[in-house]
C-alpha cells in the first residue's frame, strides 16, 4: 500500500507504555469467547449431569424389579447402590465420550473459523481487532502493521483511543459506554490515526458490541481499512471544485464588467530609424488578485471562456484604433480563437481595418492538427489580415509553427534577444533566423529589447524591427519612443574589395558606428586616417600597393588611441599574434567577419564610451 505523507505531522505512535489516561490496568484481557460456543459448552455439561442422574434412577428401578420377580429377599440400599453405580459408570463413560467428541467438534469449528478469518483477510485486506469494555485492544490480526506500523504484540493492551490522531480522541472516548449503557457499535466511521512513523492515516472502522459471560457490555469487535487515498482525493476534488467556481466567477465578472476590470495598453514596434511601424495591444487586468495576463487567459481556458475573453480584449483594442499611430495593430490570439474568428465580425465598420490588423498566434500552444488552422488563416489573409508567430523560440514547436503557418512576421522571444551582445551563440542563431525569414518573405521583430548594446547587435545581424522597454513601455496612446543615440564612433575602412567595404560599412552602421571614409590600399588609407582621425580602423591584410601589415605600424603611430581591426582573406591564424604585437587590437578572417565584426565593434564602443547599462 502506498504511504501518503501528510503535512499534518505528529509524534510517532510508540508501543506500551501508552499516554496517561489511556493505560489499562493489569494484563491484557484474554480474547472474549463467542457466545454461541459458550452455549454449546453449557449444553454439553448439562447433558452429562442429566445422563448420570438418569443412570442412577434406572439402576435402582431395575434392581427392585429383578428382586420382586425372583422372589428373593428384598433389595437393600447397598445392593441397589452397587448396581446403580455399575450402570451409572457405563452411562458416564458414554457421556464422557460424547463430551470429548463435542469438544473436538468445537475445536474443529474454531480451526474452521480461523481459516475463514484468514481467507476473509486475504480477500478484504482489513485490520480485524477487538477491545474490552475500556477500549483496550485484546486481539488483532497482522494487518495492523501495514496500516499503523505496529506489530500485533505492540498493540495488545494499548488503548484504541491512543492510536487516534489527537483531533479524533475526544470522539473516540465518546464511544466508551456511559455506565450501564450497552452501545451497539458504529458503522463506517472515518477517523485519523497516527502511523508509527508520525504520518497521518485515515481509517474507516466498523464495530459491533459484544457481551461477556455475564451478559454485560464486554467490548467491541471490529474491522478497519485504509481510506487515506480516497479521503485525500475527495478533499482535492472538493478543493478543485471550489477553485473552479472561483475562477469561473472571476472571468465572468471581467466579461460582464470590462470597463472596471480590463485595460488595454499599447507598445510600439520600432524600425531602425526610430519610426513606429506598428503597435501591439496588451491586456492589463485590474481585479484582485493582481496576476499576469498569461495567468488570466490560462484561467479563462480552464473554465471554457478563453475565446470570449480574447475577443473582448480584441474589441477593446480596436475601439482605440483612431488614437493610435499610423501602422498596424497587433493583437494576440490563441489557435482556438483564430479558428472561431469571422473576419466580417471585425472588419464591417472600417474598410482600412484588415490591412492594419495583425493576429499574433501564441507560439507556446500545442496545435494538434494544422489543416483547419491553415484554412482559417487563408480566409483571413484573403480579407487582408496578416499573421505573426509570437514568442518564437520560447515554446514547444517554433519551427513547426513557422513551417506550417508561413507567417508574415516572426517575433523573437526575449529569451533569444536578452544578452545577445555578449553571447555569440545567440548572435549566430538570430542571424540564421533573420536569413531564413528573408527567404520566406517574413519580417523579424525582436521582443524584449532592454539594452542598448543588444539593440546595436540586433541591427547589425539584420533585425529591422524591435520592441521593448528600452524604446517604450506599454501605455495608452499617444505613443512616445525614446531616442537611442548612436555610439558616436567614427570609422575608416581600408580594403581593395568594394564588396568587403560595403559589408563592413553596413555592419558598422547597424552597430551605431559611422563610416566617415573608405580607401582601397594602405598608402591611401594612411593619408585618410591622418586627415580624419577616426576612432576605429578596419584594415585589409593583403592589398596591391601597400598591404595592411606594412601600413599597421604607421597607423598605430599616427592614431595611438584608435581601435584597429585587421582583416585577412586567407586562413593565416599564425599572423594574428604577429599583427597584435605590431599594434592591431584584433585579427579577423573574412569568412567569419559578418559575425565577428559585430562583437568587435561593440568592444570598441565599450572602450570609448564605457560598458552599456
Amino acid at each position: 500500500m502506498r504511504r501518503v505523507q501528510s503535512s499534518d505531522q505528529w509524534e510517532p505512535v510508540k508501543a506500551p507504555p501508552r499516554p496517561d489516561g489511556d493505560r489499562p490496568r493489569g494484563k491484557p484481557r484474554p480474547q472474549i469467547p463467542v457466545a454461541r460456543d459458550l452455549t454449546q459448552v453449557r449444553a454439553t455439561r448439562a447433558l452429562i449431569v442429566a445422563a448420570a442422574v438418569q443412570a442412577l434412577v434406572v439402576a435402582l428401578a431395575a434392581a427392585r424389579v429383578t428382586s420382586s420377580v425372583s422372589g428373593d429377599r428384598p433389595l437393600g440400599w447397598s445392593d441397589g447402590l452397587g448396581a446403580a453405580a455399575l450402570v451409572a459408570a457405563s452411562f458416564v463413560v458414554i457421556s464422557i465420550g460424547q463430551f470429548v467428541r463435542a469438544n473436538q467438534r468445537l475445536a474443529s469449528r474454531a480451526d474452521e473459523a480461523t481459516a475463514r478469518e484468514a481467507q476473509l483477510l486475504a480477500v478484504t485486506g482489513e485490520w480485524i481487532w477487538s477491545t474490552d469494555a475500556e477500549m483496550s485492544i485484546v486481539s488483532s490480526n497482522v494487518l495492523v502493521e501495514r496500516f499503523l506500523g505496529l506489530a500485533v504484540e505492540d498493540v495488545l493492551g494499548m488503548s484504541f483511543v491512543a492510536l487516534l490522531h489527537p483531533g479524533e480522541r475526544e470522539a473516540g472516548r465518546a464511544r466508551l459506554p456511559p455506565g450501564p449503557a450497552e452501545p451497539s457499535g458504529w458503522s463506517e466511521w472515518r477517523a485519523r490515526f497516527i502511523h508509527r512513523n508520525g504520518e497521518m492515516r485515515w481509517l474507516e472502522t466498523n464495530a459491533v458490541a459484544i457481551d461477556g459471560v455475564d451478559g454485560q457490555h464486554a467490548g467491541y469487535r471490529g474491522t478497519a481499512r485504509d481510506v487515506t487515498d480516497s479521503v485525500l482525493n475527495e478533499e482535492a476534488r472538493i478543493a478543485a471544485t471550489d477553485a473552479y467556481r472561483q475562477k469561473l466567477a472571476r472571468v465572468r465578472y471581467v466579461l460582464e464588467h470590462p470597463a472596471e476590470s480590463l485595460h488595454v495598453v499599447f507598445q510600439p514596434i520600432v524600425s531602425g530609424d526610430g519610426t513606429i511601424d506598428g503597435v501591439e495591444a496588451l491586456s492589463r487586468f485590474l481585479l484582485e488578485p493582481h496576476r499576469s495576463p498569461d495567468e488570466w487567459f490560462a484561467e479563462a481556458a480552464e473554465v471554457g471562456l478563453a475565446v470570449a475573453l480574447e475577443m473582448l480584449a480584441i474589441r477593446e483594442a480596436l475601439a482605440q484604433l483612431d488614437d493610435l499611430p499610423d501602422g498596424y495593430l497587433a493583437v494576440n490570439v490563441s489557435p482556438a480563437t483564430l479558428l472561431a474568428l469571422d473576419p466580417t465580425d471585425l472588419c464591417t465598420d472600417r474598410s482600412d481595418l484588415p490591412a492594419r490588423l495583425v493576429l499574433e498566434l501564441t507560439e507556446h500552444i500545442v496545435i494538434e492538427a494544422y489543416g483547419p488552422l491553415r484554412a482559417a488563416i487563408d480566409e483571413l489573409r484573403r480579407s487582408g489580415i496578416r499573421i505573426a508567430v509570437d514568442d518564437a523560440g520560447a515554446g514547444y514547436s517554433s519551427l513547426q509553427h513557422i513551417l506550417e503557418i508561413r507567417p508574415d512576421f516572426i517575433k523573437l522571444d526575449r529569451s533569444m534577444v536578452a544578452g545577445i551582445a555578449r553571447d555569440p551563440i545567440r548572435r549566430a542563431l538570430v542571424s540564421a533566423v533573420t536569413d531564413f525569414s528573408s527567404k520566406i518573405g517574413a519580417d523579424v521583430i525582436a521582443e524584449g529589447v532592454e539594452d542598448t548594446a543588444d539593440l546595436h547587435v540586433l541591427r547589425a545581424v539584420g533585425v529591422r524591427w524591435v520592441q521593448g522597454y528600452l524604446l517604450a513601455r506599454p501605455g495608452p496612446p499617444p505613443m512616445v519612443v525614446r531616442s537611442i543615440p548612436e555610439s558616436g564612433l567614427r570609422a575608416v575602412v581600408i580594403d581593395d574589395d568594394p564588396a568587403v567595404r560595403l559589408l563592413v560599412t553596413q555592419i558598422a552602421h547597424r552597430s551605431g558606428v559611422e563610416v566617415i571614409g573608405q580607401a582601397s590600399d594602405g598608402s591611401e588609407g594612411l593619408d585618410l586616417a591622418e586627415r580624419l582621425e577616426p576612432d576605429l580602423v578596419v584594415l585589409d591584410l593583403s592589398m596591391p600597393v601597400m598591404g595592411g601589415e606594412s601600413a599597421l605600424p604607421h597607423l598605430r603611430e599616427r592614431l595611438p588611441d584608435a581601435y584597429i581591426i585587421v582583416l585577412s582573406g586567407s586562413a593565416e591564424s599564425e599572423a594574428g599574434p604577429r599583427l597584435v604585437q605590431a599594434g592591431a587590437d584584433a585579427f579577423v578572417e573574412k569568412f567569419d567577419a559578418a559575425l565577428r565584426l559585430v562583437d568587435l565593434f561593440e568592444r570598441a564602443v565599450e572602450r570609448f564610451r564605457g560598458p552599456s547599462a
